[in-house]
């Protein structure tokens, strides 16, 4: 089945699964699967404070899940996200049966939902979902698809949750070169890393994730914007040029291409005019070659640079077979979406090396 997510091999936004009504409810995806909802549901399970912080939380969780006077608050609210994406994959799968779900999303036609209807296994990833919170919620969420009316859905959780775009990324520079600086620009984070092959030795060095700036939502073309633009710009050339200086001083060979996963749908370098990183188009385009003159002008090194969409990265790392009917999702800032591509069918057995 052809994919009418895609056009010449590029995600279009129409994939984008965050402003989807779950049914029955009528809430978005976003509203209650991304980070944001999730913490404020544990936060209001284990009465944590509602501004806890990302590094915070997750030690908070485990600790109630484990201790006998919380662990029945803790495994409430993994039964309350699990059904949450529960409704949400009963949508994604059951939308073509009920007209009253594509009335209420008129953005996906009957193909868009019969695509959805063929899709027999789904990964799963983020963040979010790194650590104990994945581990937890994944057999609950795989009873409850059992005990649902949906078709037997393979549901995984993948490896590397937090870092699954990286590796992605890193598994598409491994067709086009021995060695490179790889990133996943996400709303929260930027993760960065350096990939290496040689003798069949596959090896992606992992450093300490950046926390993103400028990426707020808002997306218009006034002064304000094109300035705020310009600003993660330079945040981005400065994250690009320390990572290039940490690899060369710690001897590892240099290199002159660079990977992006980012959280913006890409098309043939251009990115989609939308929340966060649609706003480096008001800075130049295609935004890749504005990014690596300013990059040759900070190091004197000229680099060859590639976006990718950040589910289709996921995606590349994450799939298996058959490819037709295979989807990713990752739970981060906001949800991610993503399908396998026959060009990335290959093992790719990477090392990860954690600086």
């Amino acid at each position: 089945m052809i994919n009418p997510f895609e056009e010449q091999g590029y995600l279009l936004p129409l994939a984008s699964l965050n402003n989807l009504p779950i049914a029955p409810t009528g809430m978005t995806a976003k509203d209650v699967c991304s980070t944001n909802a999730v913490l404020h549901q544990i936060a209001d399970y284990l009465h944590l404070p509602k501004d806890i912080s990302a590094t915070d939380w997750p030690l908070h969780f485990a600790k109630s899940l484990k201790m006998p006077a919380t662990s029945a608050q803790a495994t409430a609210v993994v039964e309350h996200i699990a059904q949450n994406l529960c409704q949400l994959l009963w949508t994604l799968k059951q939308g073509i049966n009920h007209p009253s779900i594509q009335n209420r999303y008129p953005n996906w036609h009957s193909e868009h939902w019969a695509y959805w209807a063929s899709i027999d296994c789904i990964h799963l990833a983020g963040g979010l979902l790194n650590g104990t919170l994945g581990t937890a919620l994944l057999p609950i969420l795989q009873t409850k698809l059992r005990a649902s009316a949906l078709p037997q859905i393979h549901l995984s959780l993948v490896r590397y949750p937090a870092i699954i775009s990286l590796l992605g990324a890193a598994k598409y520079a491994s067709c086009l070169c021995e060695r490179a600086l790889i990133f996943d620009f996400g709303h929260s984070y930027i993760k960065q890393g350096y990939f290496s092959q040689c003798d069949g030795n596959l090896k992606l060095h992992t450093f300490c994730p950046v926390p993103a700036l400028y990426t707020q939502y808002e997306y218009d073309t006034s002064q304000a914007e094109r300035q705020a633009a310009k600003k993660l710009s330079d945040f981005i050339i400065q994250a690009i040029v320390n990572l290039f200086q940490t690899v060369t001083a710690q001897g590892l060979p240099i290199c002159n291409t660079i990977i992006i996963s980012i959280a913006n749908y890409v098309n043939n370098g251009l990115f989609a005019s939308r929340a966060g990183y649609g706003k480096l188009n008001l800075v130049y385009m295609p935004y890749s070659d504005f990014l690596s003159d300013a990059l040759f002008e900070a190091t004197g090194q000229r680099f060859n640079i590639e976006f990718l969409h950040d589910g289709t990265a996921g995606a590349y790392a994450a799939q298996n077979h058959p490819l037709q009917h295979e989807a990713f999702i990752a739970m981060g800032t906001s949800l991610s979406v993503g399908f396998p591509s026959s060009q990335m069918d290959f093992d790719f057995p990477c090392e990860i090396i954690n600086e």
